[in-house]
């Protein structure tokens, strides 16, 4: 084989290695781009999937006057979501639901909060935050930065830190919102 003709083969594996490299990293990026785009999607869907089961069951069962009725519905009714959708339909995490669904009424606000937060992220605001702090969510709806887990939540720690967070920025924003306002 002539030294052009053995030239030309090397040039052409390593441009064609080049291409290949790049075509797969490019293919790599547009596959997770998706699969983070249908983690966002699943996440605030389940979000508000939740928030619309909880408010359901406050709204249809539990206003009426007789706790130990809306008691047995709600267990009643975990028992065959548990049976046909699995543990996520258990008669703690109904009630989570509902709990939800009363302290953020909005659906609007639910809508625009679950783009960035999980049902994990909600159960945990729900579990260890005061009203006042969620109030202070719900207006700064921009405060909220953990989408980024999308696959795999951290530990409790973290996301309580990345909450105190968001609650300290939506608190600074409102206060400075209430100054301007009043300046005006």
């Amino acid at each position: 084989m002539n030294d052009d003709k053995m030239t030309h083969k090397i040039v052409s594996a390593v441009v064609s290695h080049d291409i290949s490299d790049l075509l797969i990293k490019d293919v790599s990026t547009l596959i997770d781009e998706a699969k983070n785009h249908i983690a966002r999607e699943y996440n605030s869907t389940q979000a508000l999937l939740c928030w619309l089961i909880g408010k359901r069951i406050d709204d249809e069962v539990l206003k009426s006057e007789r706790a130990e009725y809306g008691e047995s519905i709600v267990v009643t009714l975990s028992s065959h979501l548990a049976l046909s959708y699995g543990k996520g339909y258990s008669r703690p995490n109904l009630f989570r639901m509902i709990k939800f669904a009363k302290l953020f009424p909005d659906r609007e606000i639910v809508s625009t909060l679950s783009r960035q937060l999980s049902w994990s992220h909600f159960v945990l605001i729900c579990a260890g935050k005061d009203h006042d702090d969620i109030e202070y969510l719900e207006m700064d709806k921009t405060g909220i930065h953990v989408a980024q887990y999308l696959t795999e939540m951290p530990p409790k720690e973290i996301l309580e830190a990345h909450l105190r967070k968001a609650i300290t920025i939506a608190k600074e924003n409102h206060l400075k919102k209430s100054l301007c306002g009043s300046l005006s």
